[in-house]
């Protein structure tokens, strides 16, 4: 079967004169028809669902399904770069374009990654490049590889972030967050409270500024340790402390201070409340209109520890109460020796007692551990004689085993000792009293006879 030669399309064609499609066969299977109406139609893709046709390498023509209703009224047109075993790449819905997806919202809708290398081919470095994505939580932009993420960098111009009116935060790898609805900036902290707020250490070269005036730092210094002041007094409430550590001034102050001077047992520091010490000699406590009194906890190079109450100078308080070192030792109530342990209230400590308390002890019990004396009644107890009592009672002005007036009066009572003895004194006194009542009714039995 030879071509023509020589034809005349406008006489000489395939096709009908009337109102009739053509269709066009093989093996007797109709593979592709021109309809009346000019539609063309090929069973080979016909079937549910909407198809784009496209050539494969061979030239063969093939198709694959989309959902023609997403794009509708728009009509689609074939993608680039379609692979009919995977979802198709590129789409074009009218003028919107999609990648992976047949349904663009806007001018471009991708679904999935979208990748930016470098513009220059010359280069060919696949391992830089800029990286947009949803995750399915976040929206991500990532740069990779060894160049930096810059904006506007070649046209400085602002960068604005989260100008709506809802809440939210710009945080970067180091933990530092800008709350955009509050205008405040935290370092370390997601929630700042001030318009600065930083958890952690801040180290800054340069001057610090409040108000426009200069705040010095002269006298600061930091260490391992902590921060130094290292000239003058620190004052928290006043602005002319008098010692090293002043909180706030007058009658509610209080003050850190040395202590060093004979006056105060060669004192090392000392904490006073409304107590302040103007000179090696000198104190001061304010008033408050109506009292004056204060109180100085102080210790000594030995590592005594010392309390002293300096009392209100009833009733004239209305002026300031100025006194000496002198002053403060009489006044010193409270004393703990370093060197035994050993506690003294309104006087110095004993060398042979852990308590030493000038003055009466009002309390609801004591208890005073002591060995009892109940073998006074025990079968062989061997009682003085009434004749060796009464000769040691008028020699001595005494009784046995009692101490002396003197011995009293030098070295004070063992209350323990004491109530044993005055128990013991007293079972004695009970085992006479038997005896003799057992000597009187024996007399009664010798009268009665």
């Amino acid at each position: 079967m030879n071509g023509n030669y020589n034809s005349d399309p406008a006489t000489q064609f395939i096709g009908t004169i009337d109102n009739k499609d053509v269709s066009f066969r093989t093996n007797n299977l109709e593979r592709f028809r021109i309809k009346s109406d000019g539609k063309i139609s090929m069973s080979t893709f016909s079937g549910a669902g909407s198809k784009i046709v496209y050539a494969d390498s061979l030239g063969v023509l093939r198709s694959f399904s989309f959902l023609l209703s997403t794009c509708l009224p728009r009509s689609p047109i074939i993608a680039w770069q379609a692979n009919p075993a995977i979802q198709n790449k590129v789409f074009a819905c009218g003028i919107d374009f999609g990648i992976g997806t047949y349904s663009p919202r806007e001018k471009l809708e991708v679904k999935g990654t979208v990748l930016v290398t470098s513009w220059d081919n010359s280069l060919n470095n696949m391992s830089d490049y800029l990286q947009l994505k949803h995750d399915g939580v976040n929206a991500r932009i990532e740069s990779f590889g060894t160049g930096d993420l810059l904006l506007n960098n070649g046209n400085p111009r602002n960068v604005k972030v989260n100008l709506g009116n809802g809440s939210g935060y710009f945080e970067t790898g180091n933990n530092t967050y800008l709350a955009t609805e509050s205008g405040n900036v935290g370092i370390g902290i997601s929630t700042p409270n001030y318009k600065l707020d930083v958890n952690g250490n801040i180290n800054y070269t340069g001057e610090l500024y409040k108000n426009g005036t200069l705040i010095s730092d002269a006298f600061w210094s930091t260490t391992t340790t902590g921060i130094n002041f290292g000239l003058g007094n620190v004052g928290v409430g006043t602005s002319n402390p008098i010692e090293k550590f002043q909180v706030n001034e007058g009658a509610i102050s209080a003050v850190i201070g040395s202590a060093e001077g004979q006056g105060l047992d060669y004192g090392t520091c000392y904490f006073g409340m409304n107590a302040i010490r103007t000179g090696m000699n000198s104190w001061i406590s304010s008033t408050d209109g109506i009292h004056n009194g204060g109180t100085i906890l102080f210790g000594s190079i030995s590592g005594d520890f010392n309390i002293a109450t300096i009392p209100s100078c009833e009733p004239n308080c209305n002026t300031d109460l100025i006194y000496d070192n002198n002053f403060i030792q009489d006044n010193t109530s409270f004393k703990i020796r370093a060197s035994d342990g050993h506690i003294s209230m309104g006087g110095n400590p004993h060398n042979d007692y852990k308590l030493n308390v000038c003055g009466g002890i009002i309390t609801n019990k004591v208890r005073v551990p002591a060995i009892w004396c109940d073998y006074v009644f025990e079968k062989g107890y061997e009682l003085m004689s009434i004749d060796n009592l009464r000769q040691f009672v008028e020699t001595n002005k005494r009784l046995p085993e009692i101490p002396s007036q003197k011995e009293i009066e030098s070295n004070g009572v063992d209350v323990g000792s004491m109530l044993t003895l005055h128990m013991k004194k007293i079972e004695e006194l009970t085992l006479y009293v038997l005896e003799l009542e057992k000597r009187i009714n024996e007399l009664k039995n010798i009268s009665n006879e």
